[in-house]
């Protein structure tokens, strides 16, 4: 992560994040929380949640949940 933010930084880029749609500043922190965001953290914090979530929610892609969640 940290290789990520400082190459971003050098070459004066922000970073996107698709799964969220979201532009972050090359930050650590800025990073950290969308990580902690993802469906990737989710699913490590609570798989049983997850796989209900998305069966109940009927989600098959990343793009599904964000229309979801937006």
């Amino acid at each position: 992560m940290k290789k990520i933010v400082l190459t971003a930084k050098i070459l004066e880029c922000v970073l996107f994040i698709p799964e969220l749609k979201l532009i972050i500043d090359a930050s650590k922190i800025e990073l950290e929380s969308a990580i902690s965001n993802s469906r990737a953290a989710s699913y490590v914090n609570n798989p049983n949640r997850f796989n209900n979530d998305i069966i109940k929610n009927n989600i098959t892609s990343p793009c599904n949940l964000t229309s979801k969640i937006g």
